[in-house]
């Protein structure tokens, strides 16, 4: 009974106890602590991984569109070289065969056995033999011409001879070299090799730079999440790779063609044509460099302009020869606008979709023009990772189905011109030139490197421009249909051997391209 009492008055005094309140306290603070530190390393996780995943995009996107642009840029460099091939080619055709030397020659004796007569005068039409006074009243006997031809004719015929001995001693060492290139096509098998290389390039590019971004600071793999992996878009929402397709139809990788897939057709023509004008534009500057002396101190021979009429036709019978086979690669241009009157690139008569273009200040053509931009040189690369575990994940469950994705967009484009030191020209120097054996002075303009100009940089859309880039660019093309699918093999960069992760994409719901802009306005 007394041991009653005693819990009933206990229990009555228990609300006044206060022993013991601050370890009930504490207790309750470490436990809120606790919970608030898991939400805090969660969010500070899941931010981390987003920021290494969205560097990681930007990063992977841009080194595989350095691969590009450096594909592209070599594809516009072979193409220089298969023409300056053909132009030395037919120089050293020339070399060997030796027919401006002939007639040099014989244009030589000429001047020799017709300078007693030019000396004393000459037989005119009507049989008197008369003689042709200078401006200054005399002869050409008085004049000193039959000296001048006796000196000039040897030291001229000496000119021919040795350049005709240089070019000979040099088309035997290197023409047939030149001839087996073209024979065996070795340079348009290297373009191809390139071409049927560069997705693999492109891809495992980008899956490098993301497992580099994903890898712990020592190199090694992240144990929750696994690698980081990537691929690479076009924005018709098909992976980029190297498979060639029918030329009329748009291309899975870069967007080239070769002319040999398209006997007769419009690659085939523009091939030729940029090829006999790059040929024979490289064709004169081998001969206006080898021939300068013959145009200052050797024009009597005429050893020069027989030269150059030689060459052109050498090139031109070996452009003939070739007409099926060492062709350029060239843009890839929509059928529907392959014969039109404009420029072979950004074509303004395009069909284009007014309802994806509806800035009032835009024309028709640009329009069209951007349309065939975002399809054609604008791509997507994404990255993937394995979802991060929350800390105690029954009390932070995250709501979020499959793994994690970031994306960039980059464009392939070519620079235009742009101010720069030292393009513009504020001095002056004065060079000696030879003409009519006499020295004349002639002024060269020297580039101020204080001073600001424009670059001199082509910006002719096609596969001889050598300054093809790569940048990245806002977001505008659809996304939904890229950040919905699975690469497959995006651990690795491979496919089909069936021991990749595979990614598991995100279920976007009914997400649009508006609502993935506006929750990333990457």
């Amino acid at each position: 009974m007394q041991l009653l009492t005693y819990y009933r008055k206990s229990l009555k005094a228990f609300h006044r106890d206060e022993r013991g309140v601050m370890s009930i306290v504490t207790l309750l603070t470490v436990l809120m602590l606790a919970f608030m530190l898991g939400m805090i390393l969660n969010v500070c996780f899941q931010a981390d991984g987003k920021i290494r995943m969205q560097n990681s995009a930007d990063a992977a996107t841009y080194s595989s569109g350095v691969v590009m642009a450096r594909g592209m840029n070599s594809l516009a460099f072979t193409n220089h070289l298969l023409c300056d091939v053909f132009a030395l080619t037919a120089f050293l055709r020339e070399g060997k065969n030796n027919d401006a030397e002939q007639l040099a020659q014989e244009i030589l004796s000429t001047w020799e056995k017709n300078a007693p007569a030019l000396a004393g005068g000459v037989d005119n039409w009507d049989g008197n033999y008369d003689r042709i006074p200078n401006v200054s009243g005399g002869n050409f006997k008085n004049a000193g011409i039959d000296a001048a031809l006796a000196t000039k004719v040897p030291q001229q015929r000496e000119m021919v001879t040795a350049f005709s001995n240089w070019a000979r001693s040099f088309s035997a060492q290197v023409l047939p070299t030149l001839e087996t290139i073209l024979d065996q096509e070795l340079i348009p098998q290297f373009q191809r090799a390139l071409r049927g290389n560069i997705g693999q390039m492109v891809q495992q590019s980008a899956v490098d730079i993301s497992t580099r971004h994903g890898n712990r600071d020592d190199g090694g793999t992240d144990a929750a999440r696994g690698q980081m992996g990537a691929a690479i878009w076009r924005t018709d929402a098909t992976q980029f790779r190297s498979e060639t397709t029918d030329p009329n139809s748009p291309p899975v990788g870069l967007p080239v063609v070769d002319a040999t897939d398209n006997p007769g057709g419009f690659y085939h023509q523009t091939a030729l044509s940029q090829r006999k004008d790059l040929a024979e534009t490289y064709l004169a500057q081998w001969n206006n460099e080898k021939l300068q002396e013959f145009s200052h101190v050797g024009p009597l021979s005429q050893f020069g302009n027989l030269w150059r009429g030689f060459t052109r036709g050498e090139l031109r019978d070996l452009l003939a020869e070739h007409q099926q086979t060492n062709l350029l690669h060239v843009i890839w241009t929509p059928p529907e606008v392959q014969y039109s009157s404009t420029s072979e690139d950004l074509r303004p008569t395009l069909s284009f979709d007014w309802q994806q273009f509806t800035s009032p200040d835009m024309i028709p053509e640009d329009r069209s023009r951007n349309g065939f931009l975002n399809e054609q040189y604008m791509f997507v690369g994404t990255v993937y990772w394995q979802r991060l575990h929350a800390l105690l994940p029954r009390l932070f469950a995250n709501p979020l189905a499959g793994d994690r994705v970031n994306f960039s967009q980059g464009m392939l484009f070519l620079a235009v011109p742009r101010l720069a030191r030292g393009h513009s020209e504020c001095c002056e120097t004065i060079e000696p030139t030879y003409r009519n054996d006499k020295t004349q002075y002639r002024t060269n303009h020297v580039p101020d490197n204080s001073s600001w100009g424009r670059q001199n940089r082509s910006v002719s859309w096609n596969l001889l421009n050598q300054n093809w880039q790569f940048k990245l660019v806002p977001s505008s093309v659809g996304l939904v249909d890229i950040l919905a699918q699975s690469p497959g093999g995006w651990n690795d960069g491979s496919s089909g051997t069936g021991d990749e992760k595979k990614y598991v994409p995100p279920s976007l719901g009914n997400l649009t391209d508006h609502d993935i802009h506006f929750i990333n306005m990457h």
